[in-house]
């Protein structure tokens, strides 16, 4: 052995004779043998411990770095390769054959997809979607809340209540005007969407993006999915994909208004018995940009699975929470311009809410083609707001909670032949929420909210022709809702077919058109259906507000080249009985919304990727729309001259832009790889006015605006071995823009000016965005 420097050349020489041996005998084995090879995964990883079977006979198994060398025969031979994880390989060996590179892929790849694919468009289907790959989730996300990092599609606008895009808090986002309650987002293919309210609030699961390994957005109502119709998009988001090798990873991360974060990760890798294992925590804290408008969320991240030659076997789930003071209340824009982290809300006025979601996943391949899954899943959430009815005078402290859990199971299949795909899902589900308060430790009321559900689709693929694609689709959904309290209401049920048709051009292997026409049917929400409040003192008709419904036509095309890529669609969503949001929220700050007779959103949208250069990469995204109420009625309250209430009246407003709707939205970005291991982004975006309301007054609106992200990330790997560290610095509104108020509500009035004559005023309230701040990340991996 080498000891001593100085002894080197002697050594070197040793080291030199012993390869020189070492390849001599593996030569003579080799030749003798006639055939080697290596086995690797599909990433090009080596596999060790691959048994390999030549004519039924094991020879020794393949090594640390998947080499393999088989015994010497003569004429044909069978070889089996079979690897813990892995799909088994099975193939012919001809007599000439010298060397073999061979790939193994993961047991069931198809069936693990399996759920997940079945709510999602084929390649082929003629869907307006775009795709967020595993690489660019990775590179995208940062700790942000999701509606941020959703932002990098088309059509898509987001703002948070604390104004923070870089901190923890209460965010939302909106797809072509259309608000996330009114989208069907999964996870996995389980419903994330609240069942009483549609909603998806991801404060409660925190750094949700890093569990996050694929993501696809339809736009319009796409195709067929498991919970509430797809009535203006859909999102699916796909968990992470269990890592074959062990690893531990760490990340810390600290930025601007205190905003913290620490994330922790482990993985086994595929153990002998096939059986892979994830977890995750993450602590996300944030004091918010907004005055007391701080947030903690902490999230644990749970996932493994065991894969057979046949059969798969999944489990995943998440448990957050949080707990934030509230600032859900929007502000004037006078007090902004004077004080623009004003929050009206108390310190003292505060909630904590906490969410899980959990499912066992088991597929299997069947002869044919064929395969098969069965989910059962669960999830639920709990949690209150505590508020003050007086909060000038801090008096009146008022608790409102929810605590409620859905039960469901899911069956899917997908069957393929000759020049054909047909996928299926039965999805079932019970639900059931209790809601209570209390005033100064006095409960005030209970009541308990159920709903039930059932639902299947089929989707159905056909190659008509070598270049043309016919899909259809149809869903049946029905829908049940209960209320018990102290108000006897009798349940309401609905019952829904929504149908899809489309078709495909493909113009050569690059670039394709289609055509879809589809309807999509949903029901009201809880809180459209109680008129906004949460417990009921007066009995309602719970069929007052109906059904909403959409008929979406979609005609687009994309081409795709290996520096280019492009997409664009017109698009028409034709709706009637539009359940809208007026403008005006609930004392619990939920917007209260209507229906609307006639609307529509028609427009154009881009997506665009251009590798300009080796080391540079050009992305854009456009949204050009004609966003139309045809008619709408509100009440409004009257007041005189001298400001004094005298009642109210009824108005109707014709051809207005629907609140919180832009009809402009442009994103851009340039990636630049200066270095291998840097990478410098810039982004931005611009998003046109949007109303506050459905009255047009221009005064009841949000301006336009402009924002601007700077993402620098540095792979240290290179000159730092131990932990193979990685910074990242985050730059929110890097040009620093003032009078950010991307969105908010409004409180539309009349005046009576003494003479019989009414006149429209308001008074607008917006969410202030943050002016520049900044996060810095370290991730260290072992």
């Amino acid at each position: 052995m080498c000891h001593e420097f100085r002894r080197s050349r002697p050594c070197g020489a040793a080291r030199w004779a012993a390869m020189l041996l070492g390849f001599l005998s593996f030569a003579a084995v080799a030749w003798a043998a006639g055939v080697r090879g290596t086995v690797r995964d599909a990433t090009g990883t080596p596999v060790a411990g691959a048994r390999i079977a030549l004519d039924g006979r094991e020879v020794a198994p393949s090594g640390a770095d998947g080499g393999f060398v088989l015994p010497p025969a003569s004429g044909a031979r069978r070889l089996v390769v079979q690897a813990p994880g892995f799909a088994r390989l099975e193939r012919a060996l001809a007599a000439d054959e010298s060397e073999l590179a061979l790939v193994l892929e993961p047991a069931l790849r198809v069936a693990e997809d399996l759920v997940v694919r079945a709510v999602r468009a084929a390649e082929a289907a003629p869907v307006t979607q775009s795709e967020i790959a595993p690489e660019r989730i990775a590179a995208l996300a940062y700790g942000q809340e999701m509606p941020f990092l959703l932002a990098e599609t088309p059509a898509v606008a987001s703002y948070s209540e604390s104004g923070l895009a870089l901190g923890a808090g209460y965010s939302y986002f909106s797809l072509r005007g259309l608000p996330q309650s009114r989208l069907n987002m999964t996870f996995d293919g389980v419903p994330l969407n609240d069942p009483e309210e549609s909603a998806v609030y991801f404060a409660n699961f925190g750094d949700f993006a890093a569990a996050v390994d694929s993501l696809e957005v339809q736009r319009g109502v796409g195709t067929s999915t498991f919970g509430s119709a797809a009535y203006g998009g859909a999102i699916s988001f796909g968990s992470v994909a269990l890592a074959e090798e062990r690893g531990l990873s760490l990340e810390l991360a600290g930025g601007s208004y205190g905003t913290t974060r620490g994330s922790l990760r482990v993985e086994s890798g595929r153990l002998a018995s096939g059986v892979a294992l994830y977890g995750r925590y993450s602590d996300l804290d944030s004091d918010g940009y907004r005055e007391h408008s701080g947030m903690h969320q902490r999230t644990l991240f749970l996932g493994g699975d065991w894969r057979g030659e046949e059969t798969y076997v999944r489990f995943f789930g998440f448990k957050g929470k949080e707990e934030s003071q509230l600032s859900y209340y929007a502000v004037e824009p006078w007090v902004l311009a004077a004080s623009p982290r004003f929050n009206p809300m108390q310190p003292e006025e505060t909630d904590g809410f906490g969410q899980d979601l959990a499912y066992l996943q088991v597929g299997r391949r069947l002869a044919g083609g064929t395969e098969v899954a069965a989910q059962l899943y669960t999830s639920g959430a709990s949690g209150a707001l505590h508020l003050f009815d007086d909060p000038v005078g801090k008096a009146g402290r008022r608790e409102a909670g929810i605590d409620g859990r859905t039960v469901g199971v899911q069956l899917t299949g997908s069957f393929s032949g000759d020049g054909w795909q047909l996928a299926t899902g039965l999805h079932g589900a019970t639900f059931a929420r209790d809601h209570f308060a209390s005033l100064d430790g006095v409960a005030q009321y209970a009541n308990t909210g159920r709903k039930r559900e059932l639902s299947a689709f089929a989707k159905l693929g056909v190659d008509l022709a070598p270049r043309w694609h016919l899909f259809a689709d149809l869903q049946v959904r029905h829908a049940r809702f209960a209320y018990d309290g102290s108000v006897d209401l009798a349940p309401v049920a609905w019952t829904f077919v929504n149908p899809k048709l489309g078709v495909r051009l493909a113009l050569s292997g690059r670039a394709g058109l289609y055509l879809s026409v589809g309807r999509a049917e949903r029901e009201p929400a809880r809180n459209d259906l109680l008129e906004g409040e949460d417990d009921l003192t007066t009995p309602v008709d719970l069929t007052a507000v109906r059904p909403e419904q959409v008929v979406d036509v979609e005609l687009g095309g994309d081409f795709r080249s290996e520096q280019f890529s492009l997409r664009g669609n017109l698009y028409a969503m034709e709706f009637r009985h539009e359940i809208a949001a007026t403008g005006e929220q609930s004392a619990l700050g939920y917007a209260i919304r209507r229906n609307l007779p006639r609307s529509h959103r028609r427009g154009i949208e881009l997506e665009v990727a251009w590798q300009a250069a080796t080391r540079l990469t050009v992305r854009g995204t456009a949204n050009v729309a004609e966003n139309r109420i045809e008619r709408w009625t509100q009440e409004l309250d009257v007041y005189d001259a001298a400001g004094e209430w005298i009642g109210r009246a009824r108005r109707t407003f014709r051809d207005m832009r629907p609140a919180l709707s832009p009809e402009r939205i442009v994103g851009a970005s340039l990636e630049w790889r200066p270095l291998d291991p840097l990478v410098v982004e810039l982004s931005g975006r611009w998003v046109g006015r949007s109303q506050l309301d459905n009255t047009g007054d221009r005064r009841l609106s949000a301006d336009p605006y402009a924002w601007s992200d700077l993402a620098v990330r540095l792979d240290l790997a290179p000159w730092v071995s131990l932990g193979r560290p990685k910074l990242r610095l985050q730059v929110g509104n890097l040009f620093d823009a003032e009078r950010v108020w991307p969105s908010g509500y409004s409180y539309p009035y009349l005046v009576d000016n003494g003479a019989g004559a009414l006149r429209l005023d308001g008074v607008p309230y917006y969410y202030p965005m943050a002016r520049r701040h900044a996060v810095l990340a370290l991730e260290l991996s072992f």
